[in-house]
Order: C-alpha cells, then sequence, then structure tokens
C-alpha cells in the first residue's frame, strides 16, 4: 500500500488529538510588568515598561514568519563535477599561493569508495531515511566538502542545514560560506538572494558576545572582517531596556522577551513587540526561515527551541523546535562529527537510577520486582531471571561498600 499516505494520516490524526500551542500575542502600546528576578540584598524586583505606539516600534499586527514543509523527494543526486567547478569558482577568492578548496575537493573525491551505483567522480546520491555516512580520516576535506555543498545547493534553489560540534565551528563556517555566497552570486549573477546565517541559542548570545569581545586586542574597528562579523552575530541591544523602570537592571542575557503583564486586574502573558520584527537577539531565527543555507551545533539542533511564532504550512504554533524547523525546510542536513553527535545525545538523554538504598524503603528495581507478580506467568518467567540477577548485583554491591 502507500505507506507514506499512511504516515500522513497517521500524523494528520495524531495533530488533531493534540492541538499545537499557539504563540502569545506581542504587547501593545501602554504599561506593563515584566517578569520577576531575585537580586541578593534586594529581593524580588519587578520592572515597569513603557511601550509606546505602534508607529514607533514597527507594525504591531505584522505578517508572522512562514516556513513550509518540503515535499517528499525520493533521492538527490550532487553532481560532483559541479562541485570541483564551484571549488574553483571559490579558489578565485584567494591569491594564488593561497588556493586550497579545488585541491582538497578533488583529492578526497580521488579516493573515496562508495556502494553506490554510481561512481563519486560522477555524483553523490543522498537518500532519504536512514542516515547516510561518509568515513574519511581528519584533514583529508570532508568540512571542504560540506562548505562547497552548501553554495551548490544554495545556486540550485535548495536549501542545506549544516550540524557542527560547537558554536565556534558554527561561526567559523557560517562566514566562509557567506562569504562564499556573495562571491558565487556576484561571479554567477542569480538575482536571488543567496543567503547564510549561523543558528544559535539566542537565551547565550550575550554570555557568548561577551567571551568573544574579551579576546580582541586593540580597537574593534582595526579588527579583521571576520572578526567583526563574528561580534556582530553575538551581539544585540535591547530596546525594552530603555523603556523600563526598575530598581535594579534585569541580568544581561535574560531580558524580558516574553513575559510582559498588563496591570491588574488584566491578566495574561505578552512578548515584547520588537520579537518578531526588529530584535537582532533574535536575528538568527528570522535569517533561519528563509535561508540557503543554515549552520548550527549538535546541542542547539538537538535541544534548540524557536521563541518566535511561526506560520508552518499555513498553521500559526508557537512551540516550533530548532530540529523541527530543520526538518521541514532542508532538502539535505549534513552533521559533523557524527560520533560526537550521538556521544553529547546520549549524554544529554541519559538519568540516574537508583538500583538499591538503605534509607528508601522503595527503590525502581525492588517495585519491579514485587510487580512481577501481577503479570501472567509467561511473561513473569522471562522477566525474573533479568530482575533477579540485577537485584542481586545492587544489594550485593551496596552491602560490600
Amino acid at each position: 500500500g502507500d505507506l507514506l499516505g499512511y504516515a500522513d494520516r497517521v500524523l494528520e490524526r495524531l495533530g488533531s488529538d493534540h492541538r499545537r500551542r499557539r504563540p502569545d500575542k506581542p504587547a501593545g502600546p501602554g504599561i506593563w510588568l515584566t517578569q520577576t528576578w531575585y537580586v541578593p540584598g534586594h529581593g524580588l524586583i519587578q520592572g515597569k515598561a513603557t511601550i509606546p505606539g505602534a508607529e514607533d516600534h514597527g507594525e504591531s499586527d505584522a505578517a508572522p514568519l512562514e516556513i513550509t514543509t518540503l515535499p517528499y523527494q525520493a533521492d538527490l543526486s550532487i553532481n560532483t563535477g559541479a562541485l570541483l567547478e564551484l571549488a574553483a569558482d571559490i579558489d578565485l577568492r584567494y591569491q594564488p599561493a593561497n588556493r586550497y578548496v579545488y585541491r582538497v575537493l578533488d583529492d578526497l573525491f580521488t579516493q573515496l569508495n562508495t556502494t553506490d551505483s554510481i561512481k563519486v567522480t560522477e555524483a553523490l546520491r543522498l537518500l532519504p531515511g536512514p542516515t547516510e555516512l561518509l568515513n574519511a580520516p581528519t584533514g583529508t576535506g570532508k568540512s571542504v566538502f560540506a562548505r562547497v555543498a552548501a553554495s551548490w545547493f544554495a545556486l540550485n534553489g535548495m536549501t542545506i542545514t549544516l550540524v557542527l560540534p560547537t558554536v565556534d565551528a558554527t561561526l567559523s563556517a557560517a562566514w566562509d560560506i557567506s562569504e562564499d555566497l556573495r562571491y558565487l552570486q556576484e561571479l554567477s549573477g542569480v538575482e536571488r538572494q543567496l543567503t547564510c546565517t549561523p543558528l544559535m541559542s539566542p537565551a547565550s548570545l550575550h554570555e557568548r558576545a561577551i567571551k568573544a569581545a574579551t579576546r580582541v586586542e586593540g580597537s574593534l574597528l582595526d579588527q579583521p572582517p571576520k572578526a567583526r562579523w563574528r561580534l556582530d552575530q553575538l551581539a544585540y541591544g535591547c530596546a525594552l531596556e530603555s523603556l523600563t523602570e526598575i530598581a535594579r537592571p534585569y541580568p544581561p542575557g535574560r531580558e524580558t522577551c516574553r513575559v510582559l503583564k498588563p496591570l491588574p486586574p488584566l491578566t495574561g502573558t505578552r512578548t515584547c513587540p520588537w520579537m518578531p520584527t526588529a530584535c537582532g537577539k533574535y536575528d538568527q531565527l528570522r535569517m533561519a526561515c528563509t535561508a540557503s543555507v543554515v549552520v548550527t551545533n549538535h546541542h542547539n539542533f538537538m535541544v534548540g527551541r524557536f521563541p518566535l511564532g511561526v506560520a508552518v504550512d499555513g498553521k500559526l504554533v508557537g512551540d516550533l523546535t530548532v530540529a523541527e524547523l530543520v526538518f521541514r525546510r532542508s532538502h539535505a542536513v549534513l552533521i559533523d562529527e557524527i560520533d560526537q553527535f550521538q556521544s553529547v545525545a546520549l549524554e544529554m538523554c541519559a538519568s540516574e537510577l537508583v538500583l538499591d538504598s538503605r534509607r528508601a524503603s522503595t527503590v525502581p528495581l525492588r517495585e519491579l520486582d514485587d510487580d512481577k507478580s501481577n503479570l501472567p506467568v509467561e511473561a513473569s518467567k522471562d522477566l525474573c531471571p533479568t530482575v533477579s540477577h540485577a537485584r542481586y548485583l545492587a544489594e550485593f554491591l551496596l552491602a560490600g561498600i
């Protein structure tokens, strides 16, 4: 039968049973109370924000961000000859002595083997479904391949997401790809805008900006373009701060973006009116909805949330995750250092289970042992050796401590 159609029907029924959360509305003109903070020596503090008329902060009823889920695609072939041509074009950005992109990529394709019926020197075929692996030693050009592939996707009107191990790697790759796209757009005369954006958690931008600024030596104006761009991606200002009366400034990086409450007796929660349209803290999120290339990191890809309201296939939702955004928009997702990615995933998902305790009268393992008597005889017989052995090991270890 039609397996994809069946999956669509199941998901549609699931969506009808579990309604998605809608985003909070932005605050309108007037006086609003901020969220509360605890400040040592001062106790709980709360500010009062006065938001001016709509003409002072843009369209209050501006259209929400939109993303459209890509249709199913049976396979996607990347012409390696076209990749090498792009690599040669990218090399023109550098002085002849510093050109390496074409050479590294050509060496990688020459040495790669595949089980596919198509030779690597002809094309790389990406199939939907299970993760496909590209194994190669460090320094052989996997990152160069991802960089050139990003430009190939963008020039061909497709979207690609790169998932890299760290924030530093994310920023470095996003800079290189952004410069590549700017040069290739001028070279090819493509009219549509080709863009690349890093995508990081807005909650940690301030802290990372401070760390990046402490590493700057001399004047900011004297820094190379890459260093200034890097700071620009991390730093932002808060329009609401100058409009808020508060006894103590709220902690940098913990702005009251998503919690504005009306004066009593009114209730409810609103968001900062600059969030969806102009706030620099959320620039990357807005860009990620339209960019040709999105570059994020392992941690943000797995647990990152999208705090802005987004119209997903025409339905406004407020609970979008970074992973959902990526999978809905991207024709391909390339994950660098997949073993490290899996390690991070296991580390984040790991939790503690008490196997035995002298203090607690009940622990999960004992409860499981007791509850197995409620199971059918055959199931209890299958479970008994494993549970009994686990209890023996746990209790024996505890007795020996």
